[in-house]
């Protein structure tokens, strides 16, 4: 060839060789033109045909280089797959162009297709109805997006170690990325597991193109052990199980969940519900869940599981709600955490059926969320409870410590905060605003509760918060109680202990102050241990400001608070009942011991400043601040009873109730004028103890309601001990710059007691025209020992004050004494060991009763025998409570009797005549002998019968003890003793006693025995007179009181008059001082007594 053709020969082989470095270099494509499911002919003659997907895939993988699989087929063609396709291992990236992969009849295929060369990419195309998996993706840094993967038995993607990849996309295509109705035990709408660093985002899971609900059978996205997955703008509703499930074996995740739908179309106005939660992750550590609608869900919205996840940020989310938070699409349950460092802010979570937020680890702080309100907070959107809190070990933070960042929780059907649980500690609840809106301009109650704390829980500070209104309490501290099916186990009750509230503001409302309430109490507590309620300011509650109750609740400490409005303007603002109410608990201080700055300011509610019932023990008020409580001030059981009916005050302090029924002064002075006051009272209590006042200001009040006292400006306190007789004797005056400032306003001085029992209530002002004045005598002519150590005392109980005494209660001490009889004529007797007590209710003025004893003393000696009678009242007279006598005991024999007369209430004393005495336990009869001479004479005194003696009656056959004699002649003394006849025929006779039967109209006293008893009759007259002789009263009764007392014939009392034995002449009797009126008695009987030593009927 010539030198032309070489060149052009050379041309073409450079040409050749460029073109084919070309074709080598550039990404094979396979454009796609068959439906039919066919694989290559002759993989082995380099070329492809024919030109279906299968064998596109043959070559791809045969040349292992990258490439692209694109479609010439008419849009949405179905290819049908007769077994599984080869795995892509290149990277490819495949445009489907719409159409649509699916098992052809009695197909072997398990899944759609399957990628694995990294890089890879697929769009446009739509998978369904495999026997598996749709797709199949084990691609790194690939994409998937604008694709369908539906009704596969299996999962609508499956990826595995797929890391980087971007699923779902912006572009517009022939398919959003749906994935729905995939069914099986994984029939999730993508799962994945070892995944890393991947985006989802765009996806509809568990909706078909419509937005209809078509459901994953699991859910919709289900990662495991994958990190660092971020899933954005998905719809994930309506799928069998839940939304997103992220579950991380304990490795930490940085998974990123934001700006989802999970629950609702994809407009966010319509629920369409994940059958379980909407958001899942389950042992995974530092996700983040922002900006997302979780709504309409059956299950809780979020729940975070396992005590080994942690560090979980919730922030931004609606829960609840649909997109605009105008209406509610209310999930099961808000959000349930489990773990611990997690952190829950800024979300609305209102609307949901159950606990808006479930907390069950530690270490999880809750701020800014708004929980039962609309996003304007203008609107309520109850949940059923607000935040419930269980079985917390670290520190739980509802609220912020430091700045404004609390919790709204208002609105919710139950309580706004449950804390709940027996190993529940370390909960802080602060600066929070619960049942009302952030600035108050709207109240939202909570159904039950603001907060409320149960079981066992410790380590509580309730801290700061504003809690406006809600239905029940405010704040509720209360015990469980756990009853064991199996009966024989005693019930274990589960206390909490060492709570704190602080600094609350509770039933506060801003400027809608009449619409801050709450149905129960500011702050309730039951059965709880160590609770210190402190600086908090409590109004508007319709029960009590403070409610502290149960028998088994102790050390509550009150501190700093402000119970009750300052003015009574607004209605809605007083507390409805008690300031304070203490039922039943044990060791309560309200106020302080040592710093006047520690104390309460009580006052407006429509009860008491302090109520203290049910037996509540140790309960201090100290120098604390009351006033205007509509009731009254502090109240034991019942203020009214306790100054009506003497409780206030009487001997010894021996009543019993709460506190102790702890006595406070009777006063008979105490004001308060410019810079001075004044007082002077007496104090009971129990002999040489201890006791703290203290000193008020006070208004003064008129004398009907004198008992509502309340101490309102603290002057100061001292201690007094009682004396031996456990009095105590204030009569001083001091001066104050406080008098000076406030006596204007408050003239009155009060003042409380503090015993080892608690305080007192309030002092008042006795009444001084009014008193009760008990006076124990014991009758001296009826009151002996025999020879035989027999022993009786008669004693006279009388009321010579002008006001009836409600109770008195009477003591007798009874040391070495064989009681055979006890009687009083009124009221209620009982013997308890060495010592006789009686009660009489209603002691009248004027009235008397008496009380009688009969035994026989173990031992020889003298015997002191004390009767002591005291009023429930305070006593003016407390010289006159007690009379004693002395008995000589020379011999001990419990053989003879002791007669028993007059018989008291006896309908005829005059004729005829009965004559009682006492029973003898081991006598079988009784020898009665009645005589005009005396058994006296002789050395046969003891004889049966005595030489010349006559007897009217001298009967050895009695078994009665009592006997009636008749037919008595007048002007006669009258002898009579009796005997005990015993089984050996033994008999020992009583000493003498005498009575006599006159007509004389006057007799006088020297012509009768001492012990007499006189009988005359007289004619109706308007006046009669009584003349004394006091020449054999003992010297050591001259500064005491001759006591003129006139008894009808069934006991009563109908006169009374005291005259001062020294105004009597000793020697002369005076009719002057002892005429006694009697125009107004009726005709009858009357047994006069004077002196306690002499007797004498007198018939009118």
């Amino acid at each position: 060839m010539g030198i032309i053709m070489k060149k052009a020969l050379t041309l073409l082989l450079l040409y050749v060789f460029f073109n084919i470095s070309l074709f080598q270099t550039a990404i094979a494509e396979y454009v796609i033109n068959s439906t039919l499911d066919l694989p290559d002919d002759d993989l082995n003659d380099n070329e492809w045909k024919p030109r279906t997907l299968r064998a596109a895939i043959q070559n791809i993988n045969k040349n292992g280089v990258e490439a692209k699989i694109n479609c010439a087929l008419i849009e949405y063609q179905t290819i049908y797959l007769s077994s599984s396709l080869p795995a892509l291992t290149p990277k490819v990236i495949f445009d489907g162009k719409g159409i649509v992969l699916e098992p052809a009849a009695n197909s072997t295929a398990t899944y759609g297709i399957w990628f694995v060369g990294n890089g890879s990419e697929i769009r446009n195309i739509k998978i369904k109805n495999f026997k598996g998996t749709g797709l199949v993706w084990q691609v790194s840094d690939g994409i998937i997006e604008t694709l369908v993967s539906c009704f596969n038995n299996g999962p609508g993607i499956n990826m595995n170690r797929a890391h980087r990849n971007i699923i779902g996309g912006d572009t517009l295509g022939y398919y959003d990325l749906l994935l729905y109705g995939n069914k099986g035990t994984s029939g999730n709408g993508l799962a994945a597991i070892d995944c890393n660093d991947n985006i989802i985002q765009n996806c509809w899971a568990g909706l078909d193109s419509l937005g209809n609900p078509v459901p994953n059978e699991r859910y919709g996205f289900n990662f495991d052990d994958s990190e660092r997955n971020i899933f954005r703008h998905n719809v994930v509703s309506g799928n069998a199980y839940g939304g997103i499930n992220i579950d991380n074996d304990n490795i930490p995740s940085f998974t990123v969940i934001e700006n989802n739908k999970i629950g609702t179309d994809y407009l966010g106005n319509i629920a369409i519900p994940n059958q379980t939660y909407g958001i899942v992750i389950n042992q995974s550590h530092s996700d983040t869940i922002r900006n997302n609608l979780i709504s309409g869900n059956n299950g809780t919205g979020i729940s975070v599981g396992f005590s080994t996840s942690s560090n979980i940020l919730i922030e931004n989310n609606k829960i609840g709600t649909n997109r605009l938070v105008t209406d509610t699409l209310p999930n099961s349950g808000g959000i349930r955490l489990n773990g611990f460092g997690h952190t829950v802010r800024n979300n609305i979570v209102s609307g949901n059926r159950g606990v808006g937020i479930s907390l069950t680890g530690n270490d999880i702080i809750l701020q800014s969320n708004i929980i039962g309100l609309d996003s304007k907070q203008q609107k309520a959107f109850p949940n059923g409870l607000g935040i419930q809190a269980s079985n917390y070990g670290g520190t739980l933070v509802i609220g912020d410590t430091t700045g404004n960042n609390g919790n709204v929780i208002a609105g919710n059907l139950s309580h706004g905060i449950h804390v709940i649980g027996a190993a529940v500690k370390n909960v802080i609840v602060s600066r929070n605003y619960i049942g009302a809106n952030r600035d108050t301009s709207l109240i939202f109650p909570n159904g039950g509760s603001g907060i409320i704390l149960t079981h066992s829980l410790r380590d509580i500070t309730i801290h700061e918060n504003l809690i406006s209104a809600n239905k029940v309490h405010g704040i509720r501290i209360e015990r469980n109680v756990v009853i064991f099916l199996d009966s024989t186990k005693p019930k274990l009750y589960q206390k909490p202990s060492n709570i704190f509230v602080r600094n609350n503001c509770i039933g506060c409302a801003g400027k809608n102050t009449k619409l801050g309430k709450h149905g129960g109490s500011g702050v309730s507590v039951l059965n709880a241990d160590s609770i210190f309620i402190e600086k908090n300011v409590i109004i508007g509650a319709d029960a009590h400001g403070i409610d502290i109750a149960n028998d088994s609740t102790k050390y509550i400490r009150i501190w700093k608070n402000r119970i009750g409005p300052q003015s009574t303007n607004i209605d809605e603002q007083l507390i409805g009942m008690n300031g304070i109410n203490i039922s039943g608990a044990e060791d309560v201080l309200i106020g302080s011991q040592i710093n006047e700055a520690d104390s309460n300011i009580i006052m407006n509610s429509k009860g008491f400043g302090l109520m203290v019932i049910d037996s509540a023990m140790k309960v201090y008020y100290l120098m604390n601040k009351m006033s205007d409580n509509r009731m009254g001030g502090i109240a034991l059981d019942s203020l009214k009873e306790y100054f009506d009916k003497g409780k206030y005050n009487d001997v010894n302090d021996v009543d019993i109730g709460s506190n102790d029924m702890q006595n406070t002064f009777y006063l008979e002075l105490a004001d308060a004028t410019d810079d001075k006051a004044i007082i002077k009272g007496i104090l009971n209590g129990k002999p040489n103890e201890t006791f703290r006042i203290e000193m008020y200001l006070a208004k003064k009040l008129h004398d009907s309601i004198d008992h509502r006292t309340q101490g309102t400006i603290y002057l100061g306190w001292f201690n007094v001990k009682t004396t031996d007789k456990g009095i105590v004797n204030i009569d001083t005056s001091f001066k104050s710059k406080l008098i000076e400032t406030y006596s204007s306003q408050y003239s009155r001085v009060t003042l409380t007691v503090s015993g080892i029992f608690g305080t007192s209530p309030f002092s008042i002002i006795s009444n001084p025209d009014l008193f009760v004045d008990v006076d124990v005598r014991i009758d001296t002519s009826e009151s002996y020992a025999d020879k035989n150590g027999n022993v009786r005392i008669k004693a006279l109980i009388s009321n010579l004050g002008n006001k009836a005494a409600t109770t008195v209660s009477l003591r007798d001490t009874i040391p070495n004494l064989n009681v055979l009889e006890y009687s009083i004529s009124k009221g209620i007797i009982n013997k308890f060991d060495s010592t006789i007590i009686a009660t009489i209710p209603n002691l009248d003025k004027g009235e008397s009763v008496f009380y009688e004893c009969y035994g026989y003393y173990k031992s020889t000696g003298n015997r002191i025998r004390s009767v002591k009678a005291y009023p429930s009242e305070n006593d003016r007279n407390l010289s006159n409570n007690v009379d004693s006598i002395i008995f000589k005991i020379e011999q001990i024999n419990i053989l003879s009797p002791i007669p028993k007369y007059p018989l008291r209430k006896q309908k005829n004393i005059n004729n005829p005549l009965r004559l009682v005495w006492y029973k003898l336990k081991n006598a079988i009869k009784y020898h009665l002998q009645v005589s005009t001479e005396p058994f006296t004479s002789g050395a046969n005194k003891n004889n049966d019968i005595i030489n010349n003696q006559s007897y009217l009656v001298n009967d050895s056959n009695l078994t009665d003890t009592t006997y009636i004699l008749n037919y008595l002649s007048g002007n006669q003394i009258y002898f009579w003793r009796v005997a005990g006849i015993y089984g050996d025929n033994s008999k020992h006779w009583c000493d003498e006693l005498v009575f006599l039967n006159s007509s004389l109209s006057n007799v006088e006293s020297n012509s009768t025995f001492p012990s007499s008893l006189v009988v005359y009759p007289n004619p109706a007259m308007e006046y009669v007179d009584i003349y004394a002789d006091i020449s054999s009263i003992p010297n050591n009764w001259i500064d005491r009181f001759l006591h003129i007392k006139i008894f009808n014939q069934f006991g009563e009392c109908v006169f009374v008059e005291r005259k001062s034995i020294s105004d009597l002449n000793p020697h002369k009797g005076v009719s002057d001082l002892l005429r006694i009126d009697v125009s107004g008695f009726a005709k009858g009987v009357y047994l006069v007594k004077l002196n306690d030593w002499i007797g004498r009927f007198v018939k009118l």
